[in-house]
């Protein structure tokens, strides 16, 4: 899932799931395909990791992440978010 910013950067925050876990990852849009930016996670005092990976933020399991997205939401408007449970629906 990606939200495309519109810039002129190309900029793309991309919503990953691997193993049951979300992240938000940075990417760029360039001709019509998406980037994913990568970095170097910093080990130590002037250490680096060998491997680079993409740039993100893990958020946690599906709950955990419609929460934190929720809370977000809710701070950036002022306004509670009302959640629509899909289990709930006849079809």
């Amino acid at each position: 899932m990606e939200y495309r910013l519109n810039d002129k950067y190309g900029s793309v925050i991309v919503l990953e799931e691997y193993d049951g876990n979300y992240s938000m990852i940075s990417a760029r849009e360039k001709e019509g395909k998406i980037y994913n930016q990568w970095c170097r996670v910093q080990t130590g005092k002037d250490k680096f990791a060998e491997r680079a990976m993409p740039l993100g933020v893990r958020i946690g399991n599906k709950s955990q992440t419609v929460e934190a997205l929720t809370m977000f939401i809710e701070q950036l408007t002022g306004a509670p978010v009302a959640l629509v449970n899909d289990d709930d629906i006849p079809f």
